[in-house]
């Protein structure tokens, strides 16, 4: 979990490929990203988002704050490169998990 990595009140910048959810038709999203790419990347980009590599911004943010972050600030403005600035609002908790083992 990244918030035990940082400090309390630790913040750190996250940029990657965000999908709007404000947007109803996604599949324009999607191919205005792989027609920005340069040609010979156009394939990639279209597996990239077909693998799913790539989220929506209700998912991210979910991610983000269910890991003790809070979102600072979130510039979209070169979307779907989006960027979080987040800080850390608390530790998560450690997870024990119990093994055992099956004969």
């Amino acid at each position: 979990m990244p918030s035990r990595v940082l400090k309390p009140g630790g913040q750190f910048l996250l940029r990657d490929v965000v999908f709007s959810s404000k947007d109803r038709d996604p599949g324009s999203q999607f191919t205005t990203f792989v027609d920005a790419m340069p040609e010979a990347m156009r394939e990639n980009a279209g597996n990239h988002i077909a693998r799913e590599f790539s989220t929506f911004d209700w998912i991210m943010e979910g991610l983000l704050t269910r890991a003790y972050f809070a979102i600072q600030h979130v510039v979209d403005s070169q979307a779907p490169l989006v960027e979080y600035l987040v800080k850390t609002v608390g530790v998560a908790p450690t997870i024990q998990i119990a093994c055992w083992t099956v004969t």
